[in-house]
């Protein structure tokens, strides 16, 4: 990855740290699996911590509070997550997407807010 590129990517998770309503008081962490981009351009990963099959984003049109800007780093940093073995922290302002309380395979992860890759 070039240093411009890298930089981008930084200053745009950064924004979304910085930029995370006092609302998003849910969490659910863990490891990433299967991190993938439909046809239609939405984001889903196989899992991510006991969230299974659940769509993040779309990097084709703004979906789920989302524009597509970001969904490109949310989706690196998933992709990074995946590679490394690190895990990943969904916050979340929905309780019922909270882990364990699952949001339905195979849809948007409702009041979705923040993406943070952990240490």
């Amino acid at each position: 990855m070039t240093n411009k590129k890298y930089l981008a990517a930084m200053l745009a998770i950064a924004s979304l740290i910085t930029s995370m309503p006092a609302s998003a008081n849910y969490t659910c962490s863990g490891p990433v699996k299967g991190v993938s981009i439909n046809g239609l351009g939405a984001v889903v990963a196989e899992s991510i911590g006991k969230v299974q099959w659940g769509f993040l984003c779309n990097v084709e049109t703004a979906t789920n509070g989302i524009n597509p800007a970001t969904c490109k780093v949310m989706y690196a940093t998933l992709l990074a997550a995946q590679a490394s073995g690190r895990s990943v922290t969904l916050w979340v302002t929905d309780s019922a997407t909270v882990c364990p309380d699952l949001p339905a395979r195979w849809s948007y992860v409702n009041g979705f807010n923040l993406l943070r890759m952990d240490d």
